[in-house]
């Protein structure tokens, strides 16, 4: 081994022997509108949308803080508005159109998650919570979820259902 390639390699194993696990830095969550309200998917533990161990929730957005967060933002039968207020963050869900968002969440926090149907109407379901938690808040109340049971995913008082997709 060349002497420059040596010592790149002790370097290496020096930092990976003494590294922490690497934290939780970037996700990808799916919101879809649909019956005027919006359920949430998040990647499950191999960090992949559409796989068996994904978590889908109703209403309420949880993100781990001090993250990079991929979010694809779909309709299933209506034109919604969704918003981010304390993110900056806003798009249109269109049927048949997936937009794709990013940005970064960063202190841990509650605000809201905003949405209208573009019927004029008032729709409750489409007004929500925005729960941003300390990665390893997240990934507790991630790994909670279970089958068609109560969640954690609450705010104010505010619950949700949970269940994981079959498959």
């Amino acid at each position: 081994m060349r002497p420059l390639a040596a010592a790149v390699a002790a370097l290496w194993a020096g930092v990976a022997a003494v590294s922490p696990a690497y934290p939780l830095t970037s996700m990808d969550v799916r919101v879809t509108g649909a019956g005027f309200g919006w359920t949430i998917r998040y990647a499950g533990e191999d960090g992949r949308l559409d796989t068996a161990d994904d978590v889908e929730t109703r209403r309420h957005l949880r993100l781990p803080a001090r993250t990079a967060i991929r979010l694809e933002l779909i309709s299933e039968d209506y034109v919604y508005s969704f918003s981010l207020p304390a993110l900056d963050v806003s798009d249109l869900a269109v049927p048949g159109r997936p937009f794709r968002l990013q940005f970064r969440t960063e202190s841990p926090g509650v605000s809201r998650l905003m949405g209208d149907q573009m019927c004029g109407f008032t729709h409750p379901e489409l007004m929500a919570d925005l729960i941003v938690q300390r990665p390893e808040e997240f990934r507790s109340w991630l790994a909670q979820q279970v089958v068609g049971g109560e969640s954690g995913n609450s705010a104010s008082g505010l619950r949700g259902r949970t269940r994981r997709p079959p498959g």
